[in-house]
């Protein structure tokens, strides 16, 4: 299979959570979540699991309200983005 990975996110309310899902070709390695928006940005790190997987939650921040978030993934060395929006 070609390397890659993909990234998914939904869109998310104030005062709840959001959550990115990655999936990947690569079992067992180092991913890393950079999330961006108007008023601030964020930056995660984790491992995926045997199938190549990882999945983010984290409670909305109040800056984050009204504003569309960009995310962008990078599994091993291969990159993915995606976006939600928060209202």
């Amino acid at each position: 299979a070609v390397p890659h990975c993909n990234a998914s996110a939904a869109d998310a309310i104030y005062g709840s959570t959001w959550t990115v899902s990655v999936t990947s070709t690569f079992p067992n390695a180092s991913v890393v979540i950079d999330i961006r928006w108007p008023g601030g940005s964020g930056n995660y790190s984790g491992i995926t699991d045997a199938s190549g997987s990882w999945t983010k939650t984290q409670r909305v921040q109040p800056s984050m309200k009204g504003h569309r978030v960009d995310v962008n993934v990078t599994v091993s060395s291969v990159r993915c983005s995606t976006s939600f929006m928060v209202s």
